[in-house]
């Protein structure tokens, strides 16, 4: 049970820390125009 909850928070803080890495991309993007 404690591994398969580690699991989906490194999972979770993956995805995040992808859509923060997407966002901030994008962001800068539009700076740029």
């Amino acid at each position: 049970m404690i591994k398969h909850f580690s699991k989906i928070v490194i999972f979770l803080s993956f995805t995040n820390s992808q859509i923060c890495y997407h966002q901030y991309k994008s962001s800068y993007y539009l700076l740029q125009k």
